[in-house]
């Protein structure tokens, strides 16, 4: 499998029907620090991805994230894809700049740690230009970084006023830009 059937069995596996009440309980926590969403707006299905990243690997029930548990509870015959999802518990979720491009991969700089990261893109066609601001999620896959597909773009200007907010969140002490980056 490549890493998007990966990701895309995950969420899968840990949206089910046996974690409906948990996952609607989960959507009016992400609305409540996001913003309402409807399904007729343009945007719904870039969204519901950013909500199922934020729901696989930030949002705590009982201390774990619903990645976190899973791999707890799991047992070990499954060993390619814990190994797997393993890897993506070390996710980066932050807000990048493309730097460079190529025909299968993009140079994206974090523009909190200033750190670039060389990501791999599996079918050769980026969606990318130079310079194009968006929150993304960065999965480390077999020796690779690639992107979840939940992205939101901001507009190229924004990229000044987002390093200045990054820098009043240092200044002040803060680690986690999570609260930040969902208010943008």
């Amino acid at each position: 499998m490549v890493f998007r059937e990966y990701y895309d069995r995950l969420i899968e596996m840990l949206a089910t029907e046996d974690n409906a009440t948990e996952i609607m309980h989960a959507k009016i926590e992400f609305w409540r620090a996001t913003g309402k969403m409807h399904g007729d707006e343009p945007s719904f299905e870039s969204r519901m991805a950013a909500f199922f990243d934020w729901y696989l690997f930030d949002k705590k029930v009982k201390g774990l994230t619903p990645l976190e548990a899973y791999l707890a509870e799991e047992p070990e015959e499954i060993e390619i894809e814990r190994e797997i999802y393993q890897e993506f518990l070390n996710n980066i979720h932050s807000i990048f700049i493309v730097k460079k491009i190529a025909s299968n991969a993009i140079t994206v700089r974090d523009l909190f740690t200033g750190l670039d990261y060389f990501l791999n893109i599996e079918d050769g066609s980026t969606g990318f230009y130079r310079g194009v601001v968006f929150e993304g999620r960065i999965l480390p896959y077999r020796g690779g970084l690639y992107l979840s597909p939940a992205l939101c773009f901001h507009p190229k200007e924004s990229r000044r006023i987002i390093k200045h907010l990054f820098n009043m969140v240092r200044k002040a002490g803060e680690t986690s830009i999570l609260p930040l980056i969902h208010r943008l």
